[in-house]
């Protein structure tokens, strides 16, 4: 198992500029699970909601070494420890996807996908219950994946047998966020 990396400040931003977009390409290249047309169609959400800003349903959230921090990030270390992207789903008006949510190889175990994620959670709460919703594979190297989830309250709604190729399936969780307030 790798060493996990020394817990850093982290700040988190929603605002998105147009460097963001081979910082999030980076990130997602680095975890060795995306294709590169997968890599580019993560690219391809920044410069849409760019172009497009809220009308484009995607939004964003990325983890970025704290400016104090700055120096104690190091040679080598990536600027952006990672990014979530989500965006209502349009199937159903109190549901919420959750497109992306990636690690820079270099932060894994440190954190960064939990406040990712539970900026996430804050952001998509509202005055009534949602439900956020999350895909991925069943293929080995996402079992890591699949514990995240689970480990953070989402329950496996629906398998999709085969979806992605021959024997690898969609799996799909759901967590239901109650409003502020509410236990």
């Amino acid at each position: 198992m790798a060493a996990c990396a020394p817990a850093r400040a982290l700040a988190l931003r929603e605002t998105v500029r147009p460097e963001d977009r081979q910082a999030v390409m980076d990130v997602a290249a680095s975890s060795g699970f995306f294709s590169p047309a997968e890599v580019d169609m993560a690219g391809s959400l920044v410069e849409e909601r760019l172009r497009d800003g809220e009308p484009s349903g995607y939004f964003f959230v990325f983890a970025e070494d704290s400016a104090d921090n700055e120096v104690a990030r190091g040679a080598g270390a990536a600027p952006m420890a990672g990014f979530a992207c989500y965006g209502p789903a349009t199937y159903a008006p109190d549901w919420v996807d959750l497109y992306w949510i990636a690690v820079h190889q270099s932060r894994r175990g440190a954190g960064v996908g939990s406040a990712l994620l539970e900026q996430v959670e804050r952001r998509v709460r509202g005055p009534r219950a949602t439900t956020l919703v999350a895909e991925t594979s069943s293929r080995r190297q996402y079992q890591p994946t699949r514990a995240f989830y689970e480990h953070k309250g989402f329950a496996l709604i629906a398998m999709m047998k085969s979806f992605y190729a021959p024997g690898e399936h969609k799996i799909i969780y759901a967590k239901r966020l109650d409003p502020p307030g509410r236990p």
